[in-house]
Parts: C-alpha cells; sequence; structure tokens
C-alpha cells in the first residue's frame, strides 16, 4: 500500500492495470505470478501479484507484491 500511495495510485487503478494491462515480465517469474504494465502518457505502471490462498475463507486470492511507476 505504501508503494502505491508514493505512486498516487488507488486499488482501482491496480484492478485496471491487471485488467488491461500487457505482460510486461523482463524475466522468468515464479509460477503463480503476474507482471503487468499500462502506458499513461510518458509513464509506464506496473503492477506484480501472487496467487496465494484465504485459508480462513478457503479461496483464491492474489497478493499484491510490487507498484511502480517509471
Amino acid at each position: 500500500m505504501n508503494e502505491m500511495m508514493r505512486c498516487g495510485l488507488a486499488l482501482e487503478d491496480v484492478s485496471e492495470v491487471l485488467e488491461a494491462g500487457f505482460d510486461c515480465s523482463r524475466s522468468a517469474r515464479k509460477e503463480g505470478t503476474l507482471e503487468r504494465c499500462v502506458k499513461r502518457g510518458k509513464k509506464t505502471l506496473k503492477v506484480v501479484v501472487v496467487k496465494s490462498v484465504n485459508y480462513t475463507l478457503s479461496t483464491d486470492c492474489w497478493i499484491l507484491t510490487h507498484v511502480g511507476v517509471f
């Protein structure tokens, strides 16, 4: 969340990047890891999430591991 706030992004922005973004991984990632990017003007937004499990609810979930603007 701190990375999101430093970049001036909200959860809606992260959702947009994951849904409409393109795969921008530069190297092999662990299985279940997604790295997506979206271009906004001269900047690129990058979001990295990892598939996990919510044991309390017994459902799959995604953990936000990185947000960046470059």
